[in-house]
């Protein structure tokens, strides 16, 4: 709805009126020059007719006449729209009436003639004119009274007649004022629409100037920005698998000429659907609205390019065309994965000194098992020796008394029972230390390697075995770690987000039930379980913490909220968890907390869809199973 300025219309309408009685105006006063034209030439030939021999009342009603049609004309010519000019032809008009009554010697039809000239001067739609009209209406049959001859005589009939006559041209004059008001509203509402509509349309075309120039400079903006940025622009048929436009970087980025994007199947060039399934599926899947995708491209020499995807989807006709803008990320995403690498090996350093710790105390009791073995095996073979030389002089017949003897000396002094006693443990500790040593390094090793470009369906289970191995000498003093691993499928992503929230998570708890237990000789309890819920895999951390405080509950999630002790905690661990589980994996990262009884974080990621295939084939055979 357009808003008019009061002001503004009242000004329009004044305007608007002004035209349309300038129009009204000057069509009556070419009414009035047909029409005097007209009487003049019927009260020439009315007193032609009615004329006695020897009457000068022609010559007077030709010369009368032409007074009466010719000023009026003049006047109305010069100044087609001065009140007075509107005035003189009333006056002139009704002049003609009392020529006619004289002509006509009173009889009827001349009161006729003067009510239609009140009718014809209501045209004007000016009451002042009616006014004007009916006083001359009134005076001329007196004027015509007085100035007769003292020779006649005027009797009363000839008053009563006047005064008959001025009623009937007082009553069609108030009549026609009214019709006259009536019509004077007409136009007024008339002017005010018109008003209206001319003010409103104004302010439309100006509004419309503004906002095609406004669409103008967009679009301008628009095309200098897509083409000449790095931004792809694009209009895609995906029914054909075409590109109906692009940008002229697609060349320049890409080394792939505009005429090719245009081939029909070109979308199967640039992303086949075994090398980029993921983009393919948005794209086939899209609804209308606006989405996002990421894909890479190989160009003309080879190098892969990763594209970012702004699209906007829209169906016409039952196909749907897609519009956006490719956006070269290449850079970007090396520098995302060298961050997160980063940030994983920041976190790695973050418990170095617990793996340093756990790999210096399983070399310790290797080499404590190691030095026992070495210790004990200095004197055996000494033992060993004279058994031999006794188990020889058996064999030979010789006196074997004194090498008995000397065996058994040396047996005793060896030790050799407590040696075959202790030496397997010993070795079973060395093996059981060295094994632990290698699953630290495998920990290590599977926990900092950087992730593959593209997602890869991960056993979660065994990721969370290989953070708990490496977090251990965090949480070993203060928690018990209690593990609860269901029959879960595999779920698409990078492991290496999965290891770095569950040690995030696993790190807030040990500090957590850490502030509970410290300076007492308590633990605590860490659990961990994961179970499968509907389509989607749950990993759950408990601890017997604290809780966390109502007044940063809200906040938690929030990027340098923490609730741990200046210097302990930067607020950044659950912010990046949030956003790899949510944003970057599409699940969702929530908790539960209870004041002086602890934390539960729920991780929530969706199940792959090969697994999610292989649960539905499952499912419909149990199905089948149970109905035979």
């Amino acid at each position: 709805m357009i808003e008019l300025d009061s002001t503004q219309r009242v000004a329009r309408a004044r305007e608007v009126r002004h035209d349309v009685v300038a129009q009204l105006t000057s069509g009556i006063h070419g009414t009035f020059r047909v029409l005097f034209a007209i009487q003049w030439v019927a009260a020439v030939a009315l007193a032609w007719q009615t004329a006695l021999p020897g009457d000068s009342r022609v010559a007077f009603t030709l010369i009368l006449g032409g007074m009466l049609c010719v000023p009026p004309l003049l006047f109305a010519r010069a100044a087609p729209f001065a009140w007075w000019s509107r005035h003189f032809i009333a006056v002139c008009q009704m002049a003609w009436s009392t020529l006619f009554m004289w002509l006509l010697e009173g009889r009827p039809e001349a009161q006729f003639h003067m009510f239609v000239s009140l009718a014809f001067l209501a045209f004007y739609r000016d009451r002042k004119v009616l006014m004007t009209a009916t006083i001359a209406g009134i005076t001329y049959p007196i004027l015509r009274i007085l100035m007769l001859p003292d020779s006649f005589t005027i009797g009363a009939s000839a008053w009563w007649r006047i005064f008959d006559h001025s009623v009937w041209v007082v009553a069609e004059a108030g009549i026609l004022m009214v019709a006259v008001r009536q019509s004077l509203k007409t136009v007024r509402n008339f002017a005010d629409l018109i008003a209206d509509l001319q003010l409103a349309n104004e302010s439309a075309a100006a509004d419309m100037g503004a906002r095609t120039a406004e669409l103008r400079r967009s679009r301008e903006q628009y095309r200098l920005i897509a083409e000449t940025t790095r931004a792809i622009p694009f209009e895609l048929d995906l029914a054909h698998g075409r590109f109906t436009y692009v940008g002229p970087q697609a060349e320049q980025m890409l080394g792939i000429p505009e005429e090719t994007w245009k081939q029909a199947g070109f979308l199967d060039q640039l992303l086949p659907r075994e090398r980029e399934g993921n983009a393919r599926r948005e794209l086939d899947e899209c609804v209308p609205g606006t989405f996002e995708t990421l894909c890479s491209v190989v160009t003309r020499d080879d190098r892969v390019v990763e594209l970012r995807w702004t699209v906007s989807c829209e169906v016409v006709d039952d196909m749907r065309f897609l519009r956006g803008l490719m956006i070269d990320v290449t850079e970007a995403r090396r520098m995302v994965r060298e961050l997160a690498q980063g940030q994983k090996l920041e976190s790695v350093g973050r418990i170095a000194a617990g793996v340093a710790h756990e790999i210096n105390t399983s070399v310790q009791f290797i080499s404590d098992s190691v030095r026992f073995v070495r210790h004990a095996l200095k004197d055996v073979p000494h033992a060993l020796a004279d058994y031999r030389a006794l188990a020889a002089g058996v064999l030979s017949g010789k006196e074997v008394v004194a090498a008995a003897k000397k065996a058994h000396d040396t047996d005793e002094a060896a030790d050799v029972d407590y040696f075959l006693k202790n030496a397997p443990d010993a070795l079973d500790r060395a093996l059981e230390g060295i094994g632990r040593v290698g699953s630290i390094v495998r920990s290590m090793t599977e926990f900092a390697h950087p992730d593959a470009r593209n997602m890869a369906d991960v056993d979660l289970n065994r990721a969370i075995k290989t953070t708990l191995n490496m977090a251990r000498n965090e949480y070993k003093s203060v928690a018990e770690v209690e593990t609860d691993f269901g029959d879960i499928p595999p779920v698409h992503c990078h492991a290496g987000d999965i290891n770095q929230v569950v040690l995030n998570l696993l790190l807030n708890a040990a500090h957590a039930i850490e502030e509970v237990v410290d300076g007492t000789s308590k633990k605590g309890r860490i659990t961990v379980r994961t179970r499968v819920i509907g389509g989607f895999v749950e990993i759950s951390i408990t601890d017997t913490g604290d809780g966390i405080p109502d007044a940063v509950r809200g906040r938690i999630f929030e990027p340098f909220v923490t609730t741990k002790e200046v210097g302990r905690g930067t607020g950044q661990g659950l912010a990046l968890s949030r956003g790899l589980v949510v944003e970057k994996l599409k699940g969702s990262l929530h908790f539960e907390t209870e004041t002086g009884t602890g934390t539960t974080f729920f991780i929530r990621l969706p199940v792959s869809d090969t697994a999610t295939m292989a649960l539905s084939s499952d499912k419909e055979s149990t199905n089948k199973q149970a109905a035979a």
